[in-house]
């Protein structure tokens, strides 16, 4: 049952000392009609069978590099965005971030710190995905980065450079101070940002001006995309509903980027903003809490 899995990964998570565990089921036929994602792919290459019945042969999918959806290297952006996002949120406890103090939790400011660092690298990732240069191993992935500047030739200065230290803080995490750990999350955005609007100007086939801009982009080609026949009925639907998304990853793209890189958050870029309305803050923070809610029940 899917609460048996979930109170179940929520256990190893805690016992491991790491965020999140998914778990899921997947039967013979599952594995032989696996989707070209991301997921599929890294399983495919690097996967351990722990158990097996006796006679029973286990074969899991390879998926070529070329085969991978194109729209992955998005998917993972988003994932990641709104993890930077929600430890936004938690790391400054009152208002917007840069604003009020940071908390002195250590449980919250380390989930900021991996969350600041998977930003990073996933912008990074996504830049291989396109050049068909990914790799499962971390340290390849550094190496092709370093050897072929071409791949994030759309980066902020000191991309690279952030993507060493957060391919090394995956390694060896050392928790850093909230201060720091506040410094880390405004560089993380900034990467993110650029990352994300690249990825999307080559999926989209356009390249757009700002976030607003890019919404509009993104809701017109998301009503001209071919779906098959179930997809397609579940996006008729939620347009009957007034539904101004037609996907759940519309939906969720469209929020992550204006509650993250819009100036009400961004401020003047360095993490230092003067105190805005309280009412605006509040309804920052609640809306930020209904999406997050919405991506990670």
């Amino acid at each position: 049952a899917p609460e048996r899995f979930q109170a179940l990964s929520r256990r190893l998570a805690r016992e491991l000392e790491i965020d999140f565990v998914d778990l899921g089921l997947a039967t013979p036929a599952d594995l032989d009609q696996a989707p070209p994602t991301l997921f599929w792919y890294e399983l495919g290459q690097a996967h351990r069978v722990l158990w097996s019945r006796p006679g029973t042969e286990i074969s899991l999918p390879r998926i070529a590099l070329r085969d991978l959806d194109p729209a992955e290297g998005t998917r993972l952006l988003l994932n990641r965005g709104l993890a930077l996002l929600w430890a936004g949120w938690r790391l400054w406890r009152e208002g917007m971030p840069g604003t009020g103090p940071l908390t002195p939790d250590e449980e919250e400011v380390r989930f900021a710190a991996v969350a600041a660092h998977k930003a990073v690298l996933a912008g990074g990732d996504a830049a291989l995905l396109r050049g068909h240069a990914y790799s499962v191993r971390q340290d390849e992935r550094v190496a092709t980065l370093e050897a072929r500047p071409e791949l994030w030739s759309w980066a902020e200065p000191g991309f690279l450079d952030a993507y060493r230290k957060a391919a090394a803080f995956r390694r060896r995490p050392v928790l850093p101070s909230a201060e720091e750990t506040g410094r880390l999350w405004w560089e993380a955005c900034r990467h993110h940002e650029a990352a994300l609007r690249a990825a999307e100007e080559v999926r989209l086939g356009s390249d757009f001006g700002d976030w607003s801009d890019y919404r509009r982009l993104l809701a017109a080609a998301g009503r001209k995309e071919a779906l098959a026949p179930r997809q397609a009925l579940r996006r008729l639907r939620r347009l009957a509903r007034g539904d101004g998304w037609a996907t759940e990853e519309e939906r969720l793209l469209a929020s992550l980027t204006g509650l993250l890189y819009e100036a009400g958050v961004r401020g003047d870029g360095e993490g230092e903003r003067d105190k805005p309305d309280e009412s605006a803050a509040a309804a920052w923070r609640e809306e930020v809490e209904r999406v997050i809610r919405r991506w990670h029940p």
